[in-house]
Parts: structure tokens; C-alpha cells; sequence
């Protein structure tokens, strides 16, 4: 997904020009007032870093005990590596803990340059209520513990979590189109014999987005940049690249390539 790009001064919402009135967001962290939050950025490395670090060194363990004792009297320090091994799985465990109770979510906030406007700015999501047959409806249903599931998780979680969600579409910064167009195409393989093509996935991605712009007029009045779809598969970017008679076919592919 994507949106559109603008230039600007300073930080936060910028404006490209009078004409083009898209918010821009730049996130700040609430507490610093715009600055740098070094704390949430090094409690995110120690994320990344403690368990890939706390097995290699399990590993290493293992190996060196190994090679002085050999695996007859490996047993002996069997406890020894299981201890090794909960230590470190349980300091990994609190720095991830730590990671997110320190730096939620919600403690990013978007400022904008806009003298006519607040201070500070929430980034406010709009939600299309798009009919079930493109997301939770599509027939045979959608693996949650897909590798692939994104979709559907950041579409829940925009509905009904996001504390930032407005019913309001005037006062929406980003539009959301829950579309399942991996889940349409698994379902596709599952079910068809033919062999699949990414005509499919597109016509079907093409017909939300084709209802979206015959009955609501945010789409239109930014050509789709400030809105999004989600494609957790790898070939999201290939819609851009469909045959020609299916671009002719479809006037609504300018606006889909404006989200990718």
C-alpha cells in the first residue's frame, strides 16, 4: 500500500501546495516534544538482538561442552544448558515485555505545520465498511495463522482496537479498503483446476475499488493517495503491470496504481 508524497518545511503534516490539501504525517513521540526517543529505538534493538543471541549462546555452549567432554558425559551438564537456556529465554522475554510497555502504540502523535491547526494531531484512520464477499465473507474463509494473514489482522485491528478510528470521513487522515486480496487467492488455488493468474487477484481488488469510487467521493477527491490496502503476498506491486486490455478494460487502475 501507499500513499502520496509531498514537500514541505519543518515537521510534521506537510503541504505540498494550496491546491494539494493531503496531510503528510511525520512521526514524533509525544514525550519529547519532535525529538529523537533513543530509549524506544534501543529497547527495540534489544527486541531484535536477545533471542537470536540467547540460542547462539546456548549453542555455543553445547557445542564446547561437547567437544572437552564428549557426548558420553554431555549428560552431566545437561541441567547446566537447560538453566542457560531459561535464563535467557526469560531475559528475552522481559525486554520484549519492557519494549512494550515503554513505547505503545498510541504514544506516537503527528505534528502539523498548519498555523490554522491543533498543535498536535492524532493520525485518524477511516475504515470503509466494504461488503463481506472482498474480506471476512469471501467463500471457504480465511487462515488467521496464515503466513500471510496480515491482512486480515491489521484490518481487525483498525476496527477494533485502533483507538485513533474515526466514523468521521471529513476528519480521516488515512482511508482504509479492508480487501483479503491474498486470502481471494489462495482461495483461488484451492478451488479452481486452471492454472492462476494475477488477473484474477486484480479484477477482484479492481472491483472493490471500482465500488468505492462509484458511491463514495474521498477516493476521488485525492485520486486514492491518502488511501491504503494491505497485500501481504509478494505480488501486490504486479497489478501495476497487468495486459493492456485489461488496463483499457479497467478505468480504475490509475487509482489503484496511486495506492501501490
Amino acid at each position: 500500500s501507499g500513499s502520496g508524497s509531498g514537500s514541505g518545511s519543518g515537521s510534521g503534516y506537510m503541504r505540498s501546495s494550496p491546491a494539494d490539501s493531503r496531510p503528510r504525517p511525520a512521526e514524533t513521540p509525544s514525550d519529547t516534544s519532535g525529538g529523537f526517543d533513543f530509549g524506544c529505538e534501543l529497547f527495540g534493538f534489544q527486541v531484535m538482538l536477545m533471542v537470536p543471541t540467547a540460542w547462539v549462546l546456548a549453542l555455543a555452549i553445547y557445542v564446547k561442552l561437547k567437544l572437552r567432554f564428549g557426548s558420553g558425559k554431555l549428560r552431566i551438564f545437561s541441567p547446566v544448558l537447560t538453566l542457560v537456556i531459561i535464563i535467557t529465554s526469560i531475559a528475552a522475554t522481559a525486554a520484549i515485555a519492557q519494549a512494550w510497555f515503554r513505547c505503545p502504540l498510541t504514544s506516537f502523535v503527528h505534528t502539523n505545520d498548519d498555523p490554522n491547526a491543533s498543535k498536535t494531531q492524532i493520525l485518524k484512520v477511516y475504515v470503509y465498511n466494504l461488503p463481506a464477499e472482498f474480506n471476512i465473507g469471501i467463500p471457504g474463509g480465511c487462515d488467521p495463522f496464515s503466513m500471510f494473514s496480515a491482512e486480515q489482522h491489521i484490518h481487525r485491528y483498525l476496527t477494533h482496537k485502533y483507538p485513533h478510528k474515526t466514523l468521521n470521513p471529513s476528519e480521516a487522515d488515512l482511508f482504509f479498503l479492508p480487501i483479503y486480496s491474498t486470502c481471494y487467492r489462495m482461495r483461488l488455488l484451492h478451488t479452481q483446476k486452471k492454472r492462476f493468474s494475477e488477473e484474477d487477484v486484480a479484477k477482484f481488488v479492481l472491483k472493490a475499488v471500482s465500488r468505492v469510487q462509484s458511491l463514495y467521493p474521498w477516493f476521488n477527491s485525492s485520486q486514492g493517495r491518502d488511501h491504503a490496502i494491505v497485500f501481504s503476498h509478494d505480488y501486490g506491486i504486479c497489478l501495476t503491470y497487468l495486459p493492456r486490455t485489461l488496463q483499457t478494460q479497467n478505468p480504475s487502475l490509475t487509482a489503484l496504481q496511486n495506492l501501490l
